[in-house]
């Protein structure tokens, strides 16, 4: 609130288009030189008590509101200049992407681990990981509680397992790490035409003080679903350290 005679200097910018005295009370509508007059209670500056104004805030909400947009632009821009992928393509499993994709989906968001939230990368390589008994499902896909061990065991985990898991070493470097790059695909692999092996290579700064920037190999090892809702979708069952492509 503002004493109204500072009406002037606080809000010069602004114009009274309406205006009415009433017993114990002034109303006044204000409209900016940048706003065109609109209804009453259209415009924010409206009822006002003696001697105090209530100051219209269209401008103040329309700077803030180009403001975000300048934002989300000139990070749409660096995403575009750096030739990252964007952080929300490809966050869930779906039989257009091939093996080299799903890794892809999973490592850049890994890389971003806690954009837009904390943990949002942990939670895609969730998704992309199989859930548990997928083929038989016959309600459709719903939001999976138990998914398949990256720890190369015929074992089923939580999300909280697996989450803790991925903070722990030696997976945690894949957590926000420097950079990664693909490496070799091994598709089909030994095991059967429904199995693949991508090979990752990743630099990430080490946990040690001071911290040293270090070059890690890992192998993910995927599985196609080739029945129920999940079919034709790759999904990770596997994380090995090391190059299982050899």
């Amino acid at each position: 609130m503002a004493q109204i005679g500072l009406l002037t200097r606080v809000h010069t910018h602004a114009r009274a288009i309406h205006s009415s005295r009433l017993p114990g009370q002034t109303d006044v509508r204000l409209s900016c030189h940048t706003c065109s007059p609109t209804p009453r209670f259209r415009n924010a500056a409206l009822s006002l008590e003696p001697r105090s104004v209530r100051l219209c805030l269209c401008c103040s909400q329309e700077e803030e509101r180009s403001a975000g947009t300048a934002l989300a632009s000139k990070f749409s821009q660096h995403i575009n200049q750096s030739g990252k992928r964007r952080p929300l393509e490809h966050r869930a499993p779906t039989p257009m992407l091939p093996p080299t994709a799903v890794v892809a989906a999973q490592m850049d968001a890994l890389q971003m681990n806690d954009w837009p939230d904390p943990d949002s990368g942990v939670r895609t390589a969730f998704l992309f990981s199989k859930p548990f008994e997928c083929e038989s499902m016959v309600a459709g896909r719903a939001n999976p509680t138990v998914c398949h061990s990256w720890q190369g065991k015929e074992q089923w985990v939580t999300y909280q397992q697996f989450a803790d898991a991925l903070h722990g070493d030696p997976l945690d470097s894949l957590l926000n790490c420097d950079s990664w790059q693909p490496g070799e695909l091994i598709f089909p692999s030994k095991r059967g035409e429904n199995r693949a092996v991508q090979v990752v290579h990743v630099r990430a700064a080490s946990r040690q003080q001071p911290p040293v920037m270090r070059a890690y190999t890992f192998s993910f090892c995927l599985e196609r679903v080739d029945v129920g809702p999940y079919k034709g979708c790759w999904m990770t069952v596997g994380l090995r350290m090391g190059d299982y492509s050899v």
